[in-house]
């Protein structure tokens, strides 16, 4: 065996991947069983490819036409008349200036802060994509939960291990074939999540961009993880139980953007609902139990049972993280009576009223604080307030 050999066959180490007591040869298929096998996951490659063209095709020919129907704007902002300077400053410096740097532009091109301010926000606002654009990418994504929740309840209706959860881990592996339903359920799954990894540094951005980032990649390592040792029962019902409140998410969003507010304000609900449940309760309470006692005590130390199963809490602890702001939403729906804004996902446009009200007061807490300390570095010197006092 020359080097190579070593090193792979050392990285497909029995002990490291299989429970106690499992070899491949036990995960060999036979004319009546049949197994998860490393090399059909090369087969969510081209997956991907299809998944982003089926992802185009629904949100250019599908969701655009819907939203324009229900008059989704496609509108963008207006850009800011160029500027020589500030245009610099754009491109090589900040897009956005600390209110010491609006001061200094506004003295150099006699410009009061206000304007300045105001230039930048046009400058920035004027590259957000339109509502239009987040609607279909919305769309696309409520199609897909909706359609794997669906098909998810198909693989597993009739599984045992739904309702009985020693039924996970019992009789490996003579319990724990993989039917075609299955293996296409994990593949296409596995593609989703590497298609929306790549392609999330070009959509529109959000604020939990690595939060969601995190997400993703933790959860194509539990899945490839899982398709390789064969638990696959109990990974697809952690599918299915994350599924089980996203397509509502993505519904709220729809609505939102389109400004049907009781439509958004039903189905945040029903999202916050599904949440709550899913990944509050039935998950750290059912779910993740059971792993840790039924399997990874079948696993030897320092397997990949025990290198995956943190990837399972680190989701957990991302779940708590956006269960806070799913929280903040359900308590503004209650008490203002709509949703006002996602708070964890896409950046909403603010009124130019209320970005201009923000920055100022911004400006003004600021200059606040250089006139308390006397701060004259850099050549700065106090600067206006809104009250118009120096």
């Amino acid at each position: 065996m020359d080097v190579k050999d070593e090193h792979i066959a050392g990285f497909w180490n029995e002990a490291f991947w299989l429970p106690k007591g499992v070899t491949w040869k036990d995960l060999k298929d036979t004319e009546s069983k049949k197994y998860g096998q490393p090399s059909e996951l090369a087969v969510a490659i081209p997956l991907t490819l299809l998944i982003f063209c089926v992802r185009l095709g629904i949100e250019n020919l599908v969701m655009k036409s819907i939203g324009r129907k229900l008059g989704v704007s496609d509108a963008r902002k207006q850009p800011p008349p160029a500027n020589k300077l500030l245009d610099s400053v754009y491109r090589s410096v900040t897009k956005h200036p600390s209110p010491r740097q609006v001061e200094e532009y506004g003295k150099q091109l006699d410009w009061s802060t206000r304007k300045v301010q105001a230039w930048f926000r046009k400058k920035n606002t004027a590259l957000r994509s339109s509502t239009l654009k987040k609607f279909s990418e919305t769309g696309w994504r409520f199609v897909f939960y909706l359609s794997s929740f669906i098909y998810g309840i198909y693989v597993l209706y009739d599984e045992e291990c739904v309702w009985n959860r020693e039924k996970c881990w019992a009789d490996f592996p003579n319990s724990h074939t993989m039917t075609a339903k299955l293996r296409w359920y994990y593949l296409i799954e596995i593609a989703f999540y590497t298609s929306t990894t790549a392609t999330q540094f070009f959509d529109v951005k959000r604020k939990d961009f690595w939060e969601m980032f995190i997400h993703h990649v933790a959860t194509i390592f539990l899945l490839t993880g899982s398709y390789i040792m064969n638990f696959t029962k109990m990974g697809s019902f952690i599918i299915i139980v994350h599924d089980s409140a996203d397509f509502y998410l993505e519904l709220a969003k729809m609505a939102k953007y389109a400004e049907l507010k009781k439509t958004t304000n039903v189905t945040f609900a029903l999202f916050a609902i599904a949440f709550f449940l899913s990944r509050m309760m039935v998950l750290p309470l059912w779910i993740i139990p059971s792993i840790w006692s039924g399997g990874v005590t079948m696993f030897s130390p320092g397997s990949v049972m025990h290198f995956l199963f943190p990837f399972l809490l680190l989701l957990q602890v991302l779940h708590c993280y956006w269960g806070y702001h799913v929280a903040g939403g359900v308590y503004a729906s209650l008490v203002k009576g709509n949703i006002e804004k996602d708070s964890r996902s896409e950046t909403e446009e603010s009124t130019d009223t209320e970005l201009e009200a923000n920055a100022d007061d911004k400006l003004a807490r600021n200059g606040r604080k250089d006139i308390s300390a006397g701060d004259t570095s850099n050549g700065s010197v106090a600067y206006r307030t809104r009250s118009g006092k120096k």
